[in-house]
């Protein structure tokens, strides 16, 4: 079983899916930051009057900080694992934490376990969303190994969801069509063809390691 989702839920996950099988989950290109993107405040999502959950960006870092950094990632992405557990934590302790960047995490789902993890994500605020992302890029091997759904409930047991909370939560359409429209402008405005992809003001760093993203951010700070 799957959370008892309604099988529509699941025909609109194999649909993602199946929109976004150009998409790769790793590095690419020469890690020279290129192109001239718009910014964040000019690619958001559309909200739902009435909608329930986190919508849009999910933002760490002052609205004053001279540098704006946009991450398109996937909850089932390996490489967005390991990006989230060094680099990332690399820029928060000398450019987040410091005023210098404002950095914005945006979802690009790319399978079905994908869309049911980035829903889950967002189901209540913007901190439970922060730490669920923590948590689901952290134990990643884990909830995926096996069946996707089963390890996902039992990661929301650990963080103190109930089952029935999981199931309401799984099923908000709002959010499932919002994290579509998410993927949608990712490609449409920022030519994504990998995860993680990295926007430094404006323009994308092809290969994100801690080392490009700093040449990036400090060229700008300069």
């Amino acid at each position: 079983m799957t959370f008892g989702l309604k099988k529509s839920v699941f025909k609109f996950s194999t649909v993602v899916a199946l929109g976004l099988g150009l998409v790769a989950c790793g590095d690419s290109g020469d890690g020279i930051t290129t192109g001239d993107y718009k910014p964040a405040s000019e690619t958001q999502t559309s909200i739902p009057d009435g909608a329930t959950g986190h919508f849009g960006d999910i933002v760490y870092g002052s609205k004053d900080a001279p540098v704006e950094v946009i991450e398109y990632a996937s909850l089932t992405c390996p490489h967005c694992a390991t990006f989230e557990s060094t680099t990332f934590k690399q820029l928060k302790e000398k450019y987040i934490d410091t005023g210098k960047i404002r950095f914005i995490y945006r979802n690009f789902v790319m399978n079905a376990p994908d869309l049911q993890a980035s829903v889950f994500m967002r189901c209540m605020d913007e901190d439970f969303a922060k730490k669920s992302k923590k948590i689901l890029f952290e134990r990643q091997r884990t909830w995926l190994s096996g069946d996707p759904a089963n390890g996902l409930a039992a990661e929301a047991r650990r963080m103190g969801i109930p089952r029935t909370r999981m199931d309401k939560c799984l099923a908000n359409k709002d959010m499932q069509l919002h994290l579509a429209e998410m993927k949608d402008i990712s490609i449409k405005e920022y030519d994504l063809n990998a995860t993680p992809t990295l926007i430094v003001e404006g323009g994308k760093v092809e290969v994100p390691t801690f080392e490009n993203l700093e040449k990036a951010i400090e060229a700008v700070l300069k």
